[in-house]
């Protein structure tokens, strides 16, 4: 199952605006995929409100125009307050509130409140706006399945997802508390929504959590690295547990070693470049391959990040060279390491976030539609969650051509799905030292380095 939703946004919202809402989305994984629209649209300016019939008339027009799918959601930001004061709505919504049918709307055509809430929640927009939007989808969702989402309203609020927050106020403890409440939860389960959707809106609904909180400044970090490719998850959840010190040094210097590699893997697919590896390459091996593929994006920023602050260098001094130095040395190192990472993450964010790794296992055909199955590759867990997805067409033509490769599953703005693999670079297979399926990250020749374990291996060719 995927829940696709093509984010749309009035001319005066900015894009970045607007992106943001889908690198929020992209933190946790699951069925739901937010793309945004390549073009703006214009609404008539005057007027202090926007009326629903402007609003859902632009998107049936722009729903025919773009040849969007009935199945797909279509989803307008506007910046402007709306005639009925609400946060977000629907086509369904506007025929029961307007009661206008002869429109062609239906519950998938959405708009999105981006006024200002800050008198209201800390939570940051992008995160809010996202709220708007799959409390939406989710009413779509339970429709399909026969559910009223209206027999779930709580009015006044009790901090359940369901709250209709007439009173704006009430918004602060529905997000406060980003819970669904027993009676809701046991109607939702029992009309047998997507379990792995309601898992992606609950992740997404703790983190929106721990920013809506008055404390929020003064909690760590969440772990956004449970969104990313596994290699790059593993390397940096080892980081955050590691006390400072020489131990948390040598995490730090791997976790930089798996950025490297993994960029170099993608953008040399990414621009259909050959990439021989050495027998045993170095770290600077690795960072030097980066220079001829500066022309993907984020790679000539990262390139400067990790040139600037001397990484290679820094690891050499500390492996190569010398003894080893009080704990305090490595502190220092390490502070000025972990910026130099969280720099270099920030400009391969395009890189770290293309797609979603997979391992593809399988293809059936199934009433006449081929089904693709696998391991969905991300976050730091050795367990992986399974993921399932249709194809239009025969799976050669979409790049699932070898059975147990891993590679990116790619959406495409036009509905089109496509699997770049990254074999042989990365291999799920048993690891010789310790006997279990791993994935495995390629080091020259024969060798691996299984990333969880830090194994160095070699396998037979």
């Amino acid at each position: 199952m995927t829940v696709t939703v093509r984010l749309l946004r009035l001319e005066s919202i900015p894009e970045a605006d607007a992106a943001r809402i889908v690198e929020w989305a992209a933190r946790q994984t699951g069925p739901l995929r937010v793309g945004l629209e390549p073009r703006p649209i214009s609404l008539d300016a005057s007027g202090t409100e926007l009326s629903w019939s402007a609003i859902f008339e632009a998107l049936v027009r722009y729903r025919e125009d773009a040849r969007v799918s009935e199945d797909e959601y279509l989803a307008l930001l506007i910046d402007r307050p709306n005639e009925m004061n609400w946060f977000a709505g629907s086509g369904v919504d506007f025929v029961d509130q307007c009661g206008e049918g002869s429109l062609l709307t239906h519950d998938r055509d959405l708009f999105i409140a981006t006024e200002d809430f800050s008198w209201i929640t800390p939570c940051p927009p992008p995160a809010l706006r996202l709220h708007f939007m799959l409390k939406k989808v989710i009413d779509a969702e339970l429709r399909d399945r026969g559910l009223a989402p209206e027999q779930l309203r709580h009015d006044p609020g009790v901090g359940c997802f369901f709250d209709f927050c007439w009173d704006k106020a009430e918004l602060a403890t529905k997000l406060r508390s980003s819970d669904i409440c027993p009676p809701c939860l046991r109607t939702i389960e029992a009309h047998g929504l997507d379990g792995a959707l309601l898992q992606q809106v609950v992740a997404i609904g703790e983190e929106t959590r721990r920013h809506s909180l008055t404390i929020s400044s003064y909690l760590d970090r969440a772990p956004t690295f449970q969104a990313w490719p596994f290699p790059l998850a593993v390397t940096r959840h080892r980081i955050t547990v590691e006390a400072p010190g020489l131990r948390r040094m040598l995490y730090l210097l791997d976790h930089f070693d798996s950025l490297v590699r993994y960029a170099v893997f993608v953008a040399s697919m990414q621009e259909g470049k050959q990439l021989q590896l050495e027998e045993r390459p170095s770290l600077g091996w690795w960072v030097e391959r980066l220079a001829p593929l500066k022309r993907v994006p984020g790679v000539k920023g990262a390139l400067r990040i990790a040139n600037e602050g001397k990484v290679v260098k820094l690891r050499n001094e500390l492996r190569g060279h010398g003894y080893v130095q009080h704990d305090e040395v490595y502190r220092e190192w390490g502070v000025d390491l972990d910026e130099v990472l969280s720099k270099m993450e920030d400009a391969l964010g395009d890189l770290i976030h293309r797609g979603e790794l997979v391992l593809f296992e399988n293809v059936d055909l199934d009433g006449g539609r081929y089904i693709v199955r696998g391991l969905r590759l991300t976050g730091s867990n050795l367990i992986h969650a399974p993921f399932e997805r249709a194809l239009p067409g025969p799976p050669t033509e979409h790049g699932f051509s070898t059975t147990g490769e891993i590679g990116l599953l790619l959406d495409g703005d036009d509905g089109s799905l496509t699997f770049e693999s990254l074999h042989p670079w990365l291999r799920r297979t048993r690891c010789p030292e310790c006997h279990h399926d791993r994935i495995l990250v390629a080091d020259g020749g024969d060798r691996y380095i299984d990333v969880f374990m830090g194994h160095r291996v070699e396998l037979d060719a």
